[in-house]
């Protein structure tokens, strides 16, 4: 499902990650734990086709994302791929129906209102649909951004220090709704994190 091959991906003259060899089978749940600086965005980001490899090979969801050329890459994220980044980018001049609405229209899909409506009422939001992101509560919009990654039903759903901040009782809340979310939609769940508290919550771990 995930491959990523002999990486070496550099910065100028920064070596960001080297690694030998990553495989994630489909339906599988990864930790990739490590410091700050030892590649963890770098990796996700290379898995989303967000950065194209220095070196080496990553495949992904059936494609070679280096033989994708840049608008078919686009096209393949869109569908495929739904990313939960740090900083959480809900657009702020949008309700949270509008923001969950961009998931399709981005990837070229038609728009899936029943879908929206359908994951807000299972994550307790049903009730925010037209509330601005400056409304919610960092636990709520937190929930909105997974909702917007899983608005596609993608293969791939990737998280970047999702418990960031957070207490004892959020991170496992949102370790819970991630790892459910995944389930859901049958996606292949690859978490990246400094906090070893989510150790505890999966089986796969590679360690930067």
């Amino acid at each position: 499902m995930l491959s990523l091959s002999a990486i070496r991906q550099r910065y100028r003259s920064r070596l960001a990650l080297s690694l030998e060899q990553f495989e994630v089978g489909a339906g599988e749940h990864w930790l990739v734990l490590g410091a700050s600086g030892s590649g963890k965005t770098t990796l996700l980001n290379l898995a989303a086709g967000l950065l194209r490899a220095t070196e080496g090979t990553v495949r992904a969801a059936g494609e070679d994302l280096g033989c994708l050329g840049e608008a078919a890459l686009d096209r393949w994220r869109g569908r495929q791929v739904g990313i939960v980044p740090q900083k959480l980018h809900l657009v702020a001049s949008l309700n949270v129906a509008q923001n969950l609405a961009l998931a399709p229209w981005l990837a070229g899909l038609p728009p899936a209102a029943a879908r929206a409506a359908e994951l807000l009422a299972a994550l307790g939001l049903a009730d925010k649909a037209g509330a601005r992101p400056a409304q919610l509560s960092h636990g709520q919009a937190q929930r909105v951004a997974v909702a917007r990654a899983v608005m596609n039903r993608p293969a791939l759903l990737l998280a970047d220090e999702p418990t960031s901040n957070l207490d004892d009782a959020a991170c496992a809340a949102a370790l819970d709704l991630l790892q459910s979310q995944a389930r859901d939609c049958g996606a292949t769940l690859v978490v990246a994190t400094h906090d070893r508290r989510a150790r505890e919550r999966f089986e796969k771990v590679l360690q930067l």
